[in-house]
C-alpha cells in the first residue's frame, strides 16, 4: 500500500459551487491504489454530472468563478 508524503487543497470557485481539489504526494503507489482511485474517480464524476444536469444556463454569476464543464449543452 501506499505511503503519504504530503497533502495540499485548493478551493476553487465554479458555476456548480466552491470545488475542493485535493493534491497528495504518495510513494509506494501500487495497482491497489490505481483501481480504487480509477472507481473513486468515476464514482465522482457521475454526481458532477448529475449536478450539471441541474444548472441554469443563464444565470449570471460572479466574473471570478470558473465556467463548468459538467453542463450538459448537448453536444458530446
Amino acid at each position: 500500500m501506499s505511503v503519504l508524503v504530503a497533502q495540499k487543497d485548493y478551493l476553487i470557485s465554479t458555476a456548480i459551487g466552491n470545488m475542493r481539489v485535493h493534491t497528495a504526494l504518495v510513494r509506494d503507489f501500487d495497482v491497489e491504489d490505481i483501481v480504487h482511485n480509477q472507481a473513486m474517480s468515476q464514482g465522482r464524476l457521475i454526481q458532477f454530472l448529475n449536478i450539471g444536469q441541474k444548472i441554469d444556463e443563464t444565470i449570471q454569476m460572479p466574473v471570478e468563478s470558473l465556467p463548468t464543464v459538467f453542463v450538459n449543452n448537448g453536444s458530446e
